[in-house]
């Protein structure tokens, strides 16, 4: 099935086309999560990309595939007095992009925060309720403007939280914003400590080898699959996915590179 507005390949199933956003039949009404040249499924495949994806999925669960964002969704909630007595309803979205510019950073992280607010569960914001929303794109071709718009304050929502985030799948770079808006300023060094630990990639980029020899780390598993492992140099413990053998790591907390037996 093609769409009859661009051309691009649908789906079977499939209700709105993922390069031009309007849905199946032609109709001029665009899909609201749509996100233009978001298009993970048409890409090569790249290694580097799914260990990553792996290894969020061992943080965070395995991930829920969102056609509409071309998107891997997560979601979990967090309770703390420190916020007010409030719970955080977290949505994270792990997408790959073959180039970002600021456009598209924006257009992803705006889609991605819609969709959390449709689709958040329990009582309505504001109720000692917030959203968070992570848009995470990873990319091996960013453009300096994509960098400088993750760094700028982003949108303020009601009782909502909007934060987007570039991967460099070739450096292992995480870029996001530094930083604490006047709204929302008890929430938001607790945000971006979040996307450090959920979203720095464990798992070093495929580089060309090097004589640089880095420590090697035993690890046990937890009995769901995963094994755990501490970092020599801050004593952070961190998951990683079981059976994959000897893996490099670089650790978010300290930056410290190890091999880790899994």
């Amino acid at each position: 099935m093609f769409c009859q507005s661009c051309g691009a390949q649908i789906p079977e199933g499939g209700s709105f086309c993922a390069q031009c956003g309007r849905p199946v039949g032609g109709s001029s009404v665009p899909n609201p999560y749509a996100v233009q040249s978001a298009q993970t499924n048409s890409l090569p495949n790249d290694e580097d990309f799914d260990v990553y994806v792996r290894s969020v999925n061992a943080r965070l669960g395995t991930g829920t595939w969102v056609p509409y964002l071309n998107a891997w969704q997560y979601y979990d909630e967090e309770f703390r007095i420190k916020w007010g007595a409030s719970k955080m309803k977290r949505f994270s979205f792990v997408t790959r992009m073959d180039r970002v510019d600021d456009a598209l950073v924006r257009q992803f992280s705006a889609a991605c925060t819609q969709y959390a607010l449709d689709h958040y569960p329990g009582m309505a914001r504001g109720m000692q309720v917030g959203i968070a929303s992570f848009a995470v794109i990873a990319s091996r071709n960013i453009e300096q403007s994509a960098v400088q718009q993750v760094m700028r304050t982003p949108p303020a929502h009601f009782a909502a939280f909007e934060m987007p985030v570039l991967l460099d799948l070739t450096t292992g770079a995480i870029y996001h914003m530094q930083k604490t808006p006047l709204w929302g300023a008890l929430m938001w060094k607790d945000l971006r400590q979040y996307v450090d630990q959920m979203f720095s990639p464990l798992w070093a980029p495929h580089a060309p080898s090097q004589t640089v020899q880095v420590p090697i780390v035993d690890s046990q598993g937890d009995g769901a699959g995963n094994c755990l492992f501490t970092c020599p140099g801050c004593g952070s413990v961190w998951q990683l996915p079981q059976g994959q053998g000897l893996v490099p790591v670089q650790c978010p907390g300290c930056g410290k590179k190890v091999q880790v037996h899994t």
